[in-house]
């Protein structure tokens, strides 16, 4: 915007202290201080026309101003108003402030319900809001139009943010730069940014309103989505002094020894990730696969692209049972290539971690799983050529930017087997490449997922005894470690308990957060072993487990989880040969409760689920607002406005691909704008 528009408001001392409160100090605070809803009071009717019981708009002079004090020391402020059709009385509770407000000859706009008395008839309007009109400049903003309602904090009024906005629009109006290509806003039917910014603040009709909302919610997405673009751009152009040779002997004798053939999907990928690290640029990719779709072979090769090549590799994990998981996989599956893999995590011996600490400082070329200790200073890895980040989401930015630090710009390979929406991908990985694996592996039966209430447990149990009779092994998930007085929710201790006594012909493990991470492995192990039949978890084992022997998991209180962890935590069985079940133990007392277990039952789809979790829960609570990177928008929203949010990057991406440097001249506006108000880093994105 010009100065003009950056100018501080001029306004009086009380009304610059109120709009301060409000974070409005210069005129742009003002113009994009955006109502949060609109009343309507294009045909406030006249007294004589009020309906009782309906909730509605009046006006009339002042008369009269009384105030009563009820027994229970209640403030009751009876003010008389007219206008041409009659009289009535408005009924204030508790606002005795408004004594030294309401003074007689001043006009009032209110809003509320008229009551009126059954036996004497007497009318009265109990008051749920009040605008008081000093001026002419508060009637014209309160009366006979769409007049806005903006958010306040105590102490701040209406009337004066809808004045003071309503005279700063006034002069303006014809000062407001429009920084989108008109061929851009003919082309998308967009209004023109000064026609937007009004028609939001005094909307002339309510749809109106809308149309300049969208116009709003394009910029904020256009600019979030242009800095996405861009970064892409220099991503791809930043020299990696990382050579890997995508194919190598390592690659195909790790794929020749499989005793399966890779899907599609994984070829796909691989064929993907070779092009990125034989490009000569540094590669920047996110790898995403729903649960059991095979990620772990396209990250192994990934990992033999380095070790081939004489670089070192690291898979860095967000839990200890994971990263044992891994190392021991790895181990498995490398060492019969006689590739070394070593394990790094908290709480190893020091002996231990020693000798792997001098094994990486070699630079000699391995693989090395970890958990956090990857990222301590004390661990020096000088030849990283590559990095995988598993579970990427679990990880803050700092911690993934250390990883990658430890070497001169080694490619990296973010992974998630968290479905991730549309909506996500563009606005918090919009940055990245990305790599979908969209095919599961060939003779892999979905778990048959069934919902039981609670009354039915017995039904559920008794197919627990079946499935051990066959030799399966049973997960039971709850959400709770201990009791809670607050809630009626199980616990995972309780259910051990109980579970203990009634299977008491078979081992029953527990597992949950609080215990140490050598007991966690322990049970962990055990059970994989086969020497734990019945799991008791809570979400701990939400990720990464791998056990094909396990043929039920059982979810207890499962209105309580999310989708995208309901499907998580199915996928933790059906991983073996046999016929396996996900059971839905809880009770569908709420409408979401109700939508969120039939989208269960009914599909096995994680992007799917992902995608109806965050209609249901919106972005903040799926992923943790603070932690996802979620852009902040004043007006956009990711799941209503989610079509506008493609648009945007469409058109940011023909921008750039058109013109790299906003140089052309129609571009100018949109480079000074985009420019100014670009404030977030690739750190606060993958955030």
């Amino acid at each position: 915007m010009n100065s003009t528009l950056g100018d501080p408001i001029r306004v009086d001392d009380y009304t610059r202290r109120q709009l301060l409160r409000l974070g409005i100090e210069r005129v742009s605070d003002a113009l994009y201080y955006f109502p949060r809803s609109y009343q309507d009071r294009r045909n406030i009717p006249l007294i004589s026309m009020l309906v009782p019981t309906q909730s509605q708009f009046a006006t009339g002079a002042i008369e009269a101003v009384q105030e009563e004090i009820a027994k229970n020391r209640l403030s009751i402020i009876k003010v008389q108003i007219r206008d041409s059709s009659g009289r009535l009385e408005l009924v204030f509770f508790n606002q005795a402030y408004l004594i030294k407000i309401l003074k007689v000859g001043l006009w009032v706009v209110v809003s509320g319900k008229l009551d009126v008395q059954p036996f004497t008839g007497t009318r009265q309007f109990i008051v749920a809001e009040l605008d008081v009109i000093r001026n002419e400049s508060d009637r014209l903003s309160s009366v006979g139009c769409i007049v806005p309602i903006y958010g306040l904090t105590q102490g701040v009024y209406q009337s004066v943010v809808r004045s003071a906005i309503a005279n700063i629009l006034a002069k303006v109006d014809h000062h407001i730069p429009d920084h989108l290509p008109q061929t851009v806003r003919d082309r998308l039917n967009l209004m023109p940014l000064s026609q937007a910014i009004i028609e939001l603040h005094r909307p002339s009709r309510p749809e109106m309103a809308s149309a300049a909302r969208q116009r709003i919610v394009f910029d904020e997405f256009l600019r979030f989505q242009m800095g996405m673009v861009e970064k892409r751009q220099v991503a791809r152009r930043e020299v990696s002094s990382v050579h890997l040779s995508g194919q190598n002997e390592l690659t195909a004798a790790y794929i020749n020894q499989l005793a399966y053939r890779l899907t599609d999907a994984q070829s796909r990928a691989i064929r993907e990730l070779v092009s990125d690290v034989t490009s000569g640029y540094r590669m920047n990719r996110l790898l995403q696969g729903d649960v059991g779709s095979g990620k772990t072979d396209v990250i192994a090769v990934a990992l033999l692209m380095a070790v081939g090549s004489g670089y070192q590799a690291a898979v860095m994990v967000p839990t200890e049972v994971l990263a044992e998981q891994h190392f021991r996989r790895f181990c498995g599956q490398l060492s019969a290539i006689n590739v070394e893999v070593f394990l790094l995590k908290g709480g190893q011996r020091s002996k231990e971690r020693r000798n792997v600490l001098e094994k990486l400082a070699t630079g000699d070329p391995l693989v090395v799983v970890g958990t956090h200790a990857l990222i301590e200073d004390a661990v020096v890895i000088p030849r990283l050529g590559m990095v995988v980040v598993d579970e990427q989401h679990r990880f803050g930015v700092v911690q993934r930017m250390k990883l990658q630090q430890k070497s001169t710009a080694p490619h990296c390979l973010y992974t998630t087997a968290t479905p991730i929406p549309r909506s996500f991908m563009l606005s918090v990985f919009g940055e990245l490449e990305k790599t979908i694996i969209d095919e599961m592996p060939p003779g892999r039966l979905p778990a048959d997922t069934q919902y039981f209430p609670l009354s039915s447990q017995r039904d559920v149990w008794n197919l627990c005894r079946y499935q051990l009779q066959l030799g399966r092994q049973i997960y039971v998930v709850y959400p709770l470690v201990d009791e809670s007085e607050k809630t009626d929710l199980q616990s995972a201790i309780q259910g051990f308990e109980l579970l203990k006594g009634m299977f008491d012909d078979v081992e029953v493990g527990l597992v949950h957060g609080r215990m140490t991470g050598n007991d966690k492995n322990d049970r962990m192990t055990r059970f994989k072993q086969g020497v734990i039949k019945i799991l008791v978890s809570t979400t701990v084992i939400e990720v990464g487990i791998d056990v094909p022997n396990a043929s039920v998991m059982i979810i207890v209180n499962a209105e309580r989880f999310g989708l995208s962890q309901l499907h998580q935590l199915r996928g933790r069985v059906g991983r073996g040969a046999y016929k396996s079940y996900c059971i839905l133990l809880g009770e569908k007392t709420t409408k979401m409760a109700r939508e969120r277990i039939n989208a269960m039952v009914t599909t096995h789809d994680g992007f799917k689920l992902a995608e109806l979790d965050l209609k249901l829960r919106g972005p903040g609570e799926i992923l943790g607002t603070k932690q996802s990177g979620l852009p902040e928008f004043k007006l956009g929203d990711l799941v209503n406005d989610e079509p506008l949010l493609h648009l945007a990057y469409r058109v940011a991406r023909k921008i750039f691909e058109q013109d790299p440097e906003l140089s052309a001249s129609d571009h100018q506006p949109l480079a000074q704008w985009f420019r100014r108000y670009q404030s977030f880093s690739p750190e606060e994105v993958l955030n």
